[in-house]
């Protein structure tokens, strides 16, 4: 079994950029990492750490590390990080909390929400393997 314990931020960057007016070319940006380790002193717990760095032309920019962390009631072996469950579940159960995060500090900021897009991390596990 499996277990979410919690998450935090364990980094963030929010920057204020200068105003773009007239240019109707330009694009938000969006960047999204993500890997899961194995705790070293205790091989039941594993974190899944998300990067995400958003870009909103003419208002901010942010930068975040994310991670949560889960228990398993079995020691966990170093195959396991190839595992669905460590490349597509985790993620997908941690990015909610993220994306909750950003919008909330963004607005409570002063800016426009940043809505982060959602994220088909089986799609997202494809690409990696595909690089």
């Amino acid at each position: 079994m499996i277990q979410y314990l919690n998450s935090q931020a364990q980094s963030i960057k929010l920057n204020v950029l200068p105003s773009i007016e007239g240019k109707s070319d330009a694009k938000n940006s969006f960047d999204l990492q993500y890997s899961t380790t194995i705790n070293d002193d205790d091989n039941t717990i594993f974190v899944t750490a998300i990067k995400v760095e958003v870009e909103h032309l003419g208002e901010f920019q942010i930068s975040v590390l994310f991670v949560s962390f889960f228990k398993s009631s079995k020691p966990l072996e170093k195959d396991f990080i190839d595992s669905d469950f460590a490349g597509i579940n985790a993620p997908a159960i941690a990015y909610p909390y993220l994306r909750s995060l950003i919008s909330t500090i963004t607005v409570n900021s002063g800016f426009s929400p940043a809505v982060l897009p959602t994220i088909n991390f089986v799609q997202a596990r494809k690409d990696l393997e595909i690089k």
